[in-house]
């Protein structure tokens, strides 16, 4: 296995994080995209997302767009993975420091890909809940983007599993339903797509950019009621697309008139 890391491909064995870098601080960003036989899905909009989201933590990527773009695609001929499915993690992290919370004034911006072969059949989550021991904190710009942090979105998973079910729902402290621990989400009631707003905690991702452009969505804060006596909820992320679930706290939804293309993300 391959790894790209500084315009360098590595060994996966090869460490790329000393003890000192901010990483453990959570002091970084990251994303996932999808390849299908050596094509990435809407790179452009990854990596655009990527620079957004780091500029929100105040880390400078000055690398080139299209040149990211090329060292992915080589990462998957290096890794042999031109055919099928394959994921790619970015990771962007501000690099070592001395101790302390404050910025160093000379970063060293790290930034690694690793791509490796999806799971064949991907896993679909069907049966979700209501996390109850965490809650999405609307009031921090982290929410709205894909850092480090994830700490809530474990915990809440884990609540899942200890429930038997394959996800969870984050409420915000607001009490709105925000986002699952991986996904966004929307709901159909009647003829209409509901998603919540980003000032919910929902986070500014490329799938659900494209789902705002190809349907007609309102963005509504969801109450819990919203989302139980909806038509339909749909869990939507780049890798999976859009994930029908079947039943929420053991309710099973009824079947909607309107459905969103599962797979609406890949074009």
């Amino acid at each position: 296995m391959t790894i790209w890391h500084n315009q360098r491909f590595k060994d996966d064995n090869t460490p790329i994080f000393s003890s000192t870098d901010r990483v453990r601080l959570g002091d970084g960003v990251f994303d996932t995209m999808l390849a299908i036989n050596g094509e990435i899905i809407h790179p452009s909009l990854h990596f655009k997302k990527i620079l957004r989201h780091a500029n929100v933590i105040g880390i400078d990527i000055t690398n080139d767009i299209e040149d990211m773009i090329i060292a992915a695609k080589d990462l998957l001929k290096e890794s042999h993975l031109e055919e099928g499915h394959v994921i790619i993690n970015v990771i962007v992290s501000r690099g070592p420091a001395e101790h302390g919370l404050a910025i160093p004034d000379l970063a060293d911006t790290q930034i690694a890909m690793r791509a490796f072969a999806a799971p064949n059949p991907m896993p679909v989550p069907k049966n979700v809940v209501f996390a109850r021991n965490v809650c999405r904190n609307e009031g921090s710009p982290l929410s709205q983007i894909k850092n480090f942090n994830y700490g809530d979105n474990i915990m809440a998973l884990q609540e899942a599993r200890d429930k038997d079910a394959d996800d969870a729902l984050l409420l915000n402290n607001a009490g709105h339903v925000a986002c699952a621990t991986s996904s966004t989400i929307a709901i159909i009631k009647g003829s209409r797509i509901y998603t919540p707003p980003l000032s919910d905690g929902a986070q500014e991702g490329v799938t659900r950019g494209l789902l705002m452009e190809r349907y007609d969505v309102t963005e509504k804060h969801l109450s819990e009621d919203d989302i139980q006596y909806a038509h339909a909820l749909y869990l939507i992320n780049s890798i999976r697309g859009a994930v029908n679930i079947e039943t929420l706290e053991g309710q099973k939804y009824p079947i909607a008139d309107l459905e969103i293309d599962k797979d609406f993300h890949l074009t």
